[in-house]
């Protein structure tokens, strides 16, 4: 799946190149990450999920009109996520996050137009991957680069404001837990991975 959301980007990224500039739209996108994580093969108890976690993202995006409704959204964002733990504390996951969507728009009328759009997005993770949980000798250890598959639906306004609600399906795992087998006088580790899988409310506008 890696090698075909790998196989999608470049695909995008060499339309792009031969899309006239006056087809491009230029704008900034914003919204509300809802993570949802899957750590149901942990078994120490203090891991285990206390509550979803939320968080955010905002940076440009690029948007380029294709004939027929179609198009291509392009983005860079810093996003936020994390995990809730059961000891109390938050495990965090920031990233530049690069979704490259294909779109498909019709309008009704002069004032709204209706979208969908999908396509891969790889996160690239920023800062100290590992975290230590506390009172525990375990620790979450993130990945370099996560990948994603977006799902999405929205309203566009005007020509200029855009509200969607998208779906990131996880491709890859975000990291792995890692902890003593037996605590603190066992040597062997066990070490298990885990993936997030994120609802977006996202609110956009094209220049």
């Amino acid at each position: 799946m890696k090698r075909i959301a790998l196989f999608a980007m470049t695909f995008v990224m060499t339309m792009m190149v031969s899309i006239p500039a006056s087809a491009i739209s230029w704008g900034v996108k914003g919204g509300l990450n809802f993570v949802d994580n899957n750590l149901n093969n942990i078994t120490m108890d203090a891991v285990k999920n206390k509550d979803s976690y939320t968080g955010f993202f905002i940076g440009p995006m690029a948007q380029m009109k294709l004939p027929l409704g179609f198009g291509i959204d392009v983005s860079a964002m810093y996003s936020q996520k994390g995990i809730n733990i059961a000891s109390g504390e938050t495990v965090k996951e920031q990233a530049i996050a690069i979704p490259l969507m294909a779109r498909w728009q019709f309008s009704l009328g002069q004032v709204i137009g209706i979208f969908a759009q999908a396509g891969p997005q790889v996160n690239f993770n920023l800062g100290d991957l590992t975290t230590a949980v506390k009172d525990q000798y375990a620790q979450f250890v993130l990945n370099r680069s996560v990948w994603n598959f977006d799902l999405g639906l929205g309203v566009e306004l005007f020509s200029h404001l855009q509200f969607a609600v998208n779906y990131n399906l996880p491709l890859s795992n975000d990291g792995t837990f890692n902890a003593l087998k037996d605590g603190f006088g066992d040597s062997q580790t066990v070490e298990n991975s885990f993936k997030s899988s994120t609802l977006q409310l996202q609110l956009s506008y094209k220049f």
